[in-house]
């Protein structure tokens, strides 16, 4: 195919990662060398961690700050309710002047950049009444911190971080009680205004949108809106991770858990066609569709940096409830959500109040920021991977041809990459477990039963960085 061959070993020299030594920092090991495709080896039950620790994304993620985080929290509970139809005209009170507030801290982000490329831009749509959680016109106002790509053929590709930042009390249709939402949705807003902050300083080859969406509590308003807006404008959204509910680490049974977040991964919208459905059948790929796969580089790079550990929750979303990643995921594309482990229902969409010697609300005192921080950490590291990460490989298809007792793959290389990794996993294994080094001919022969694994492709390019991975379909016949 004209790709140059490279060795495995010269790949993990190439990740631009951390320069050992430099600075005093300290590089992690690194990973052992990836076998070539035709090599007999065991398999492994270890993850693969083939991602390179990059020095620029480590020094990003380095700038989150959980002081200001706490008070970004605290200053969006203050606003007393920030329900989609709550006030507009208070320059202290409602949604419009929490609002007027995100757009005024993500501006001061921007122009601290000193870049003249951001954008911080109110998107407005006009709302109508529709029978269920909208009973009298308003104006809905998502606000967007934009990072424009520096490379010209990916500048119109996406990578969006979502944060809803209306509130609601016990009644969803009340505008007035206060509602102070600083978990349910001040932390994941908070999360979502630190990454535009820290990822303003830094140059991506794709743009990144961070957006602190409103509507959600009255139906995934805002995300939808963003959604068609980005269809219309022709955004290519290659990524989205919303964070709901991320500041509280505590469990309603007892105990803690600072070192994890739960990640909602949707189903392939594509298995809604009996011919998809058949095809994941005969191949045991249910958990590979375009979101399953952004979630295993979401763990990927979270390994690599030692980050909070996201565990994969196999389900579009908590049991009978929503989140603004939806509206992404059915329409096809990579889309997770990010909450905390141990939700305490008597803080969520409740009326702050006492009851039989039970505190009720969803107040900041219940917020850790600098569990919220971990959470942004972790954001700021996937939104700068997956923003530089080379295309993907295409048309890639099984070739076996006959029974075997390893498996043939075609595709068609990227034109970013200098090399591609055939990626493997048992079928009752979530994560990658083994990584193979694919020549450049396009062709390439595993040594794995294709009975007992489920396989896909990625690729590398020069600086060692991965494209999310591409499950193969079935050969014509």
């Amino acid at each position: 195919m004209g790709l140059r061959p490279i060795l495995a070993t010269s790949l993990l020299l190439a990740v631009g990662a951390c320069d050992r030594g430099a600075h005093g920092e300290t590089c992690p090991p690194e990973p052992p060398a990836v076998p070539k495709a035709g090599a007999s080896t065991a398999p492994s039950d270890a993850p693969v961690t083939r991602i390179g620790r990059r020095r620029d994304v480590a020094d990003t993620m380095a700038r989150v700050d959980p002081a200001r985080i706490r008070r970004r929290v605290d200053r969006l509970a203050a606003f007393g309710t920030r329900h989609t139809l709550s006030r507009t005209d208070s320059p202290d009170r409602g949604i419009g002047a929490a609002r007027s507030h995100l757009v005024e801290v993500m501006q001061a982000a921007a122009d601290a950049s000193q870049r003249t490329d951001l954008r911080v831009v109110p998107l407005s749509v006009r709302l109508a009444p529709d029978g269920r959680r909208i009973d009298t016109e308003a104006e809905l106002v998502d606000v967007m911190g934009v990072i424009p790509g520096v490379r010209p053929d990916r500048a119109r590709e996406a990578v969006v971080l979502l944060g809803h930042y209306d509130s609601r009390a016990s009644d969803v249709m009340d505008r007035e009680t206060d509602a102070p939402g600083a978990d349910d949705n001040a932390s994941g807003t908070a999360v979502v205004v630190e990454a535009f902050t820290a990822l303003a300083q830094g140059r991506f080859d794709r743009s990144i949108y961070c957006v602190a969406t409103a509507g959600e509590e009255q139906g995934l308003l805002g995300a939808r809106a963003l959604a068609e807006h980005l269809d219309r404008e022709g955004i290519e959204v290659v990524a989205v991770l919303d964070f709901d509910i991320v500041g509280d680490p505590t469990l309603a049974e007892g105990g803690r858990r600072d070192d994890a977040v739960r990640m909602f991964v949707p189903y392939d919208p594509a298995l809604r066609t009996r011919k998809a459905v058949e095809r994941a059948m005969a191949l045991g790929t249910f958990h590979d569709g375009p979101s399953a796969h952004l979630a295993r580089h979401v763990a990927e790079i979270a390994r690599a940096y030692g980050t909070l550990r996201p565990h994969p929750i196999l389900r579009a979303d908590r049991f009978l409830r929503g989140g603004d990643h939806l509206p992404f995921a059915e329409a096809g594309r990579p889309a997770l959500r990010f909450s905390e482990f141990g939700e305490t229902y008597t803080r969520q969409h409740q009326d702050v109040r006492t009851e039989g010697g039970v505190h009720y609300g969803d107040l900041p005192e219940f917020v850790d920021a600098a569990y919220v921080a971990d959470v942004a950490r972790l954001a700021v590291a996937v939104a700068a991977h997956v923003a530089d990460a080379p295309r993907p490989p295409t048309g890639v298809r099984f070739a076996n041809e006959g029974l075997a007792t390893d498996t043939t793959l075609v595709f068609e290389p990227s034109p970013d990459a200098v090399a591609h990794e055939v990626l493997v996993r048992p079928t009752h294994v979530f994560s990658w477990q083994e990584a193979f080094e694919a020549d450049a001919s396009g062709r390439v022969v595993v040594p794995r039963r294709i009975d007992d694994a489920v396989f896909a492709v990625r690729a590398v390019d020069a600086k060692g960085r991965r494209s999310l991975a591409v499950t193969p379909v079935l050969p014509a016949r």
